[in-house]
């Protein structure tokens, strides 16, 4: 017997009309999902700015991509999902410092990790014939009776965010992103049912007129979050961790200090461990030549434990004091309480946030190594990387997020050329464009964001020359009668039957 299917529909209070506010308490459930600590706290900020409380019908059944005012939702539950990969090394999310007074922004907080068990979030893929039981389950266990369930999500294209939209398949769906991700491509094409749903974007603005492009396919309206809501958030995360901030502060006073914000390149594939270590090293270097003598290091804190003992070494033997901080609070509340004189990372989002918040001074470190190694193409790390390196004017230049590497070239036409290179079936309309821009490129900008090989696939300004097969020479100059032609194709089919023998002889003697 096959499991009865709940049949699909969109929730009505809060679109009840084509304009207008919606009449009435919403019987609607709102879910916020979060990963991180600064996602907790850029979800607080909306709530604090009111974009939870607007609304925006999806593309299939829209009258007007203008946010308008709607019925609060009866509850708001925020469900944290711990993504660690070694989850008994990361600090839970439940355990951060200064999140209390945020999450009382929330009705209910659940955590995923304990409703999933043993499943890990990242991996948890239910199969499609058990997802009717799984929404009843989790209704029952959450609590969410029969209400209306709308989710807001942080990355759509991988579980849990996934999983959740299949099991609650009626249900409308908001993305929250914090970081730079958002102004690049989906990763991958969703299921159309879930493309079907999505409504809003709420994004950080933290690249100025720069328009994001993630979900673009899907017709969600992007709605950017005010960083003056994220500031105030983050200064109620000093105060509601002051002892701990202040004690990890304590032991930088007296000295100028820089701040490295670890990123976990190594853990993440990107470079080898060896390579990352090196990364740190420069990063110290561009500390001390800003003039400070304590180097403090942050670590990511999803980023498994590492040995520090080279960086420290390095640090010391260049004069300079070492510090690590495994304060488990957000670094960004911890920079307004250490003031730094320069924070230092790979293309953490965090630099381009202290750099429009507080006007830190910021340094990228390492873009350029990390944009040649990134593979496949379509890595998600790209986008975020292409923004600093521009910001950075490439190298260990400051960071002015008024103001980006190559004024001749327009920011918004270099993060689409790339979005529509990492997923050209996604972004048709950006081919155009992209062409344009790739054909005013010198060699070496194109060939810093672009590789020839995905050029050559999508047959693009800056493709491998074309080189035609001997054989299809051979049949064109037969055609054209002329001996010639006939006798160098055939010469030329002699060579490149040699020169195959060379390179299999030489691999064979490897």
């Amino acid at each position: 017997m096959t499991a009865q299917q709940t049949t699909p529909h969109l929730p009505s209070a809060p679109y009840s009309s084509a304009a207008g506010p919606a009449s009435g308490a919403a019987d609607t459930v709102q879910v916020f999902l979060a990963s991180t600590a600064l996602e907790v706290v850029f979800l607080a900020a909306g709530i604090d700015a009111g974009c939870y409380d607007s609304a925006v019908a999806p593309a299939v059944i829209r009258t007007t991509a203008q946010p308008r005012p709607a019925a609060r939702a009866r509850e708001r539950i925020l469900l944290l999902s711990d993504n660690a990969a070694v989850l008994e090394q990361a600090t839970p999310l439940h355990s951060a410092l200064g999140l209390s007074s945020l999450m009382a922004r929330f009705d209910r907080v659940l955590t995923l990790n304990e409703s999933i068990t043993p499943h890990h979030p990242n991996t948890w893929a239910p199969a499609e014939a058990d997802l009717p039981m799984l929404q009843r389950l989790l209704r029952s266990h959450w609590e969410l009776g029969t209400s209306d369930v709308e989710l807001i999500v942080e990355s759509p294209q991988v579980n849990p965010a996934i999983a959740l939209a299949r099991i609650f398949s009626e249900s409308l769906i908001r993305v929250s992103a914090d970081g730079l991700m958002s102004y690049g491509p989906t990763r991958s094409r969703l299921p159309l049912g879930m493309q079907q749903r999505m409504t809003t974007l709420h994004y950080a603005p933290l690249a100025p007129d720069l328009q994001p492009r993630l979900l673009h396919e899907t017709g969600i309206v992007p709605v950017p979050v005010p960083l003056e809501a994220v500031s105030d958030v983050i200064a109620e995360v000093r105060e509601n961790a002051a002892d701990m901030i202040d004690a990890a502060a304590a032991r930088l006073t007296g000295e100028r200090t820089g701040i490295i914000l670890g990123q976990y390149c190594a853990a993440l594939g990107l470079i080898t461990e060896s390579e990352e270590s090196e990364l740190h090293c420069q990063m110290a270097e561009a500390v001390l030549s800003a003039g400070c003598k304590t180097v403090a290091f942050k670590p990511h804190p999803a980023a498994p434990t590492a040995s520090t003992a080279a960086l420290a070494a390095h640090v010391t033997a260049h004069g300079g004091r070492f510090v690590v901080i495994d304060t488990p609070v957000i670094a960004e509340a911890l920079i307004t309480a250490i003031g730094p004189a320069i924070v230092v990372s790979a293309f953490s989002t965090s630099l381009m946030l202290v750099a429009q918040l507080y006007g830190c001074q910021t340094a990228a470190v390492g873009s350029r190594l990390l944009l040649q190694r990134l593979r496949p193409y379509e890595n998600s790390n790209r986008i975020p990387l292409t923004i600093i390196d521009q910001f950075a004017h490439r190298g260990h230049a400051d960071i002015d997020p008024q103001a980006h590497g190559d004024e001749s070239m327009n920011l918004q036409d270099l993060v689409d050329a790339v979005s529509y290179c990492m997923q050209p079936r996604l972004l048709p309309a950006f081919r155009q464009r992209t062409s344009d821009l790739l054909a005013r490129l010198d060699d070496d900008t194109r060939g810093l964001y672009f590789t020839r090989g995905t050029l050559s696939a999508l047959d693009l300004p800056g493709r491998l020359p074309r080189r035609s097969h001997p054989r299809t020479t051979a049949r064109r100059a037969g055609r054209l009668g002329s001996d010639y032609l006939l006798y160098r194709a055939r010469r030329a089919i002699r060579r490149s039957r040699t020169r195959r023998a060379a390179e299999r002889q030489k691999r064979r003697q490897r």
